[in-house]
């Protein structure tokens, strides 16, 4: 008995309606992602991170993320986009922090009792600062980070080392010259 070879058959191509309503390869339809998308852009906005957003019960992990904005590059581009919005909200209250005082209390144990006082969390303040710009800095360093000169600065230029070599030449002959003129 001779045997036929199995071939399979393609799958038909989904309606886009029912494209729109299939899972992908994480689980979430097309318009579930999409809304999670949207939330994501507007959560980011406001200067909070994607692993915070990811922790929240229900949401997509932090790999889906990062999945559909490598598929998608319109998905890319906004969270690129919602995330510079969100340096400028922590720059913002990075402000805030420094113009608003924190009072509180610090307590102070010797042998002769306690000594509260109340003053400026300074210390802490200064902390808080100081995180948010650091972070700032890391990412997104052409407009938060110091200014670090690698190249050549228009108004003080690097010499090559021809010219180098060149300079060099023309200080020895007038040292030369010199030497000369004062010897005659």
């Amino acid at each position: 008995m001779a045997t036929t070879p199995k071939t399979k058959t393609p799958k038909p191509a989904l309606e886009p309606a029912k494209a729109a309503a299939a899972p992908s390869k994480r689980g979430y339809t097309k318009a579930e992602r999409e809304q999670h998308v949207a939330e994501l852009i507007e959560w980011l906005e406001e200067g909070k991170t994607l692993r915070e957003f990811c922790r929240q019960p229900g949401r997509p992990s932090y790999g889906a993320f990062y999945d559909w904005m490598e598929e998608d590059d319109a998905i890319a581009s906004r969270v690129a986009r919602a995330r510079d919005i969100g340096f400028e909200a922590i720059a913002e209250e990075a402000l805030q922090i420094a113009n608003t005082p924190v009072i509180g209390k610090r307590v102070k144990e010797s042998e002769e009792g306690t000594e509260v006082t109340r003053e400026d969390m300074l210390g802490h303040r200064k902390l808080q600062i100081e995180t948010r710009l650091k972070l700032l800095a890391c990412w997104n360093p052409k407009k938060y980070g110091q200014k670090q000169l690698l190249g050549s600065d228009p108004e003080n230029p690097l010499v090559p080392p021809e010219t180098q070599q060149v300079f060099g030449e023309i200080l020895k002959g007038l040292a030369l010259q010199r030497a000369t003129n004062k010897k005659g």
